[in-house]
């Protein structure tokens, strides 16, 4: 049975998520090892554990050459801290690994896919109470695929309501970005964040931000003028904003960046089903049809 080694880049909350969601990775052939620290520290609250012991726990699991695929078990705080320490010329020599997850974690795998190349994807983590409220549906799909050769056939199709999308072609191809709005734009200005987004689809949620908020990140993006070359927008769910003041902020991003076309989608997002994508894969867009089609396979 092929393992998953699950992991704490981030915050720490354990609960029986883990032994439920173990379960249904044996039921797809999967073998989930939970790489669980030690409880917090009282005076330390907002990671699994401090600085030193997470970039020693991460660093260990990414360049073991026995682990092949790695699970973020939980977002909240702390991924980007582990970026400066993580010796990134040593995981450069080693065999390509899968990484998974979403939210704060984010950071870590937008940065193991501009630094290394590697197969990431932005999925549900196992240690979250929407694993099995919101995304089972979606998992079963997602843990065959990973179970099995990495040339099977796999495809996650969301649908859209256009915003804007005046102008635009039957059918818009281009490739998967994005991830967690907030945490994205904390890596704007590094080494960790692709320097070239051209040919790119953003795909962007967010929980806990306000409306200000969103769109003072998306003004950042166009001041640092990282948006010209983006083919779309689509954004998922942004938290506790509803359909309404969603597309109010969705149509204000629009504002900014008019030539650039934009849709929603239900689909993916802390308070959605979340349907996973792969950082770089194919995503293609019937605008007849507000279909988006997106490719696991190169």
């Amino acid at each position: 049975m092929k393992k998953v080694h699950v992991f704490w880049p981030s915050s720490y909350v354990y609960t029986q998520n883990m032994d439920k969601s173990r379960v249904q990775g044996q039921e797809c052939g999967l073998d989930f090892v939970d790489h669980a620290l030690p409880c917090p520290h009282p005076d330390w609250p907002f990671t699994a554990f401090e600085l030193e012991q997470r970039v020693h726990h991460v660093q260990e699991l990414l360049q073991n050459p026995a682990v092949s695929v790695l699970w973020c078990a939980r977002g909240g705080y702390g991924a980007a801290e582990l970026l400066p320490y993580l010796d990134w010329q040593q995981l450069q020599s080693l065999e390509p690994k899968v990484l998974l997850g979403f939210s704060d974690a984010s950071a870590l795998l937008v940065a193991c896919w501009t630094r290394l190349g590697w197969e990431c994807i932005h999925a549900p983590m196992p240690a979250t109470d929407s694993w099995h409220a919101r995304s089972v549906g979606v998992l079963p799909p997602l843990l065959t695929y990973l179970a099995g050769s990495p040339a099977v056939e796999y495809q996650v199709s969301m649908q859209l309501t256009p915003v804007q999308v005046v102008g635009v072609h039957e059918r818009v191809v281009g490739r998967i970005f994005g991830g967690c709005f907030s945490v994205l734009t904390n890596l704007m200005g590094t080494s960790f964040l692709p320097d070239d987004l051209s040919e790119m689809i953003l795909f962007l949620e967010d929980t806990q931000e306000s409306p200000p908020r969103l769109l003072r990140y998306w003004s950042q993006w166009k001041l640092a003028r990282r948006i010209e070359q983006l083919k779309g927008v689509v954004v998922g769910t942004l938290g506790d904003a509803n359909t309404a003041e969603r597309e109010q902020v969705v149509r204000a991003m629009h504002r900014l960046t008019p030539e650039v076309p934009f849709w929603v989608s239900d689909d993916f997002g802390h308070h959605s089903i979340n349907k996973p994508f792969a950082y770089g894969r194919k995503v293609e867009i019937d605008v007849a049809r507000a279909v988006a089609r997106l490719f696991f396979t190169a």
